[in-house]
């Protein structure tokens, strides 16, 4: 079975998968067994083949521990009355006729302090989109703007573990690619707010029509201390505390809020962080404020499982040889960029995952840098530049699955998160020609 034919086939089967709606496990799975197939045909043992797959589904685990963690999160916050206090707090200050370019200002901030998409779309991208749902807006546009904004920090926060990967598989140093990012992303990030301005003058919203504030006020106890569990995710960047140890103490003040404010017994708060928070059927915020849970996880961690499995095969096939056959052809600086953004885009497409995407991109790769004799820090660059804001452009790949089943949006947000097209888009029109320039 030829390795080509079996990319097509998978390809064909992961976007049918998405266009007919169906849990993209299902598919994944498919294709998890042809390139069982595959690695059967090309000569590679069973005891191999299990080797692999133990090692993907190891190096997975550390996303399990994080998603299950934001599912907490996010329904601790409700619970809590953060993400009413934030919403209320947001109707009140922000102006409806530029909301999708505040969306995606916001999250960028962030995510810029958390280096987490995922965290990002978690809590304030929550928030955002039930502010978004309040007033009627453009959903899949408000998702978009959110998941733009949750890769600006995830691609170049200082606490971003993808950030941190990249310069370490490249041996660099991780303030320099950050610097070099900066540079690189500036006018592309200019861009995208422009576009975001644009959209939202086309989209507009209206606050005054919404009764939400109301609502609120009458189901929670709106005040500051209500809003300290945010408080503390941002305050963990000033004391250089890791995102796992901020979100545990998020939630755990989250919880003394729920309790003592908000009058919830503590059987009602470990219910809304394990099974995700809901109120009463005849609350007008019912279908408004619900969702998150530990459980909520449970799809988006059997799709890495499957994804990761598929990646280990991948790796065991040993399909670098054929790959160098085409990436040598590349004979300038965009030519290689060229087709960085070729190999990141199956990587992603085939990896399922940002982290997969990253390591198959430089693996596949990094042979034809040493060819054209550019350096590590263009490598690492160029890997930022593409496999990290690409990656969320695969509709089945879990750094946009996973943003969208917390947003409760379709695949169709991704069309509208303007900066990811933008960057790779703008960097292989501009190329750095030796030299970082914005």
């Amino acid at each position: 079975m030829d390795i080509f034919f079996v990319f097509f086939v998978s390809f064909i089967l992961l976007l049918a998968g998405v266009y007919k709606g169906i849990f993209i496990a299902y598919p994944l799975f498919f294709v998890f067994i042809l390139f069982v197939i595959l690695a059967y045909k090309k000569g590679i043992r069973t005891n191999t083949i299990f080797e692999f797959l133990k090692k993907g589904v190891k190096v997975s685990f550390v996303v399990f521990q994080v998603l299950l963690l934001i599912g907490g999160l996010t329904g601790s916050w409700m619970s809590s009355g953060t993400v009413g206090g934030l919403v209320y707090y947001g109707i009140t200050y922000l102006n409806p006729t530029f909301f999708a370019m505040y969306a995606f200002l916001i999250c960028s901030f962030v995510s810029f302090l958390l280096g987490s998409s995922f965290g990002t779309v978690g809590t304030i991208g929550i928030a955002l989109m039930v502010i978004t749902r309040s007033a009627d807006g453009n959903i899949p546009l408000i998702a978009g703007a959110i998941i733009a904004g949750a890769y600006v920090g995830d691609r170049n926060s200082p606490m971003s573990s993808s950030a941190l990967l990249v310069s370490t598989i490249t041996n660099t140093d991780i303030f320099t690619n950050i610097s070099n990012m900066f540079k690189s992303s500036l006018i592309p990030f200019l861009i995208a707010s422009i576009g975001f301005a644009i959209l939202s003058l086309s989209y507009p919203m209206n606050f005054k029509e919404s009764s939400i504030t109301y609502e609120i006020l009458s189901t929670y106890t709106i005040n500051w201390i209500t809003l300290l569990p945010a408080l503390i995710i941002i305050l963990s960047v000033r004391f250089k505390i890791k995102v796992k140890k901020a979100i545990i103490l998020s939630l755990l003040s989250a919880g003394v809020i729920s309790i003592l404010i908000q009058q919830n017994s503590p059987y009602e708060f470990i219910r809304h962080v394990v099974f995700g928070y809901s109120l009463e059927p005849q609350n007008p915020l019912a279908t408004i404020i619900s969702g998150g849970g530990m459980t909520s996880m449970i799809k988006i961690i059997t799709v890495i499982i499957i994804s990761s499995s598929i990646a280990s095969i991948i790796e065991a096939i040993k399909i670098t040889e054929i790959i160098n056959k085409y990436t040598y052809k590349a004979k300038s600086e965009r030519g290689v960029f060229l087709y960085t953004v070729i190999i990141s885009f199956f990587s992603a497409a085939f990896g399922c995952s940002q982290v997969i995407a990253v390591m198959l991109t430089h693996l596949l790769g990094k042979d034809m840098y040493k060819k054209n004799e550019i350096s590590n820090e263009i490598l690492a660059l160029n890997i930022e530049n593409t496999a990290i804001v690409i990656a969320p452009l695969i509709p089945w790949n879990i750094a946009v699955l996973a943003p969208l089943l917390l947003l409760e949006a379709s695949p169709l947000s991704i069309f509208y998160a303007l900066y990811l097209y933008i960057l790779p888009a703008y960097r292989l029109l501009v190329p750095y020609k030796g030299k970082i320039m914005p």
